[in-house]
């Protein structure tokens, strides 16, 4: 039985292989500013293009129109955490830190990353 040999990378001159592997990988990513209505999305050709707000956050759907949507929504409407949207947004907005407390249960984990 023969065991099978595998090509190695040829070696550049002077450069051996980790050095170029390094080199290939130790790039920074390059980050780009968002608007806060628009959100940049590669094309085809790799270009950044700007994709609006519509299609990031979809319009729910009417009421009455999609059971399962409606029974998700009637159940985070009875969280107690419901009651606070307002003043945990406002908060939030305002503080650089804010810390929320309440039960299990209550939609803290779920409910405010929704809000915001």
């Amino acid at each position: 039985m023969t065991i099978p040999q595998f090509e190695t990378m040829p070696e550049v001159a002077g450069e051996d292989r980790i050095e170029k592997w390094s080199k290939m990988y130790a790039k920074k990513p390059t980050w780009k500013k968002l608007d806060e209505d628009t959100l940049h999305t590669p094309n085809e050709s790799g270009d950044m293009q700007p994709q609006p707000q519509e299609r990031r956050f979809p319009a729910p759907p009417p009421r009455g129109t999609n059971p399962k949507y409606d029974r998700i929504q009637a159940q985070r409407e009875k969280l107690i955490i419901t009651e606070y949207k307002k003043l945990i947004i406002d908060q939030v907005m305002s503080k650089p830190v804010t810390i929320l407390c309440g039960d299990t249960g209550c939609g803290k984990s779920t409910q405010v990353a929704q809000y915001l």
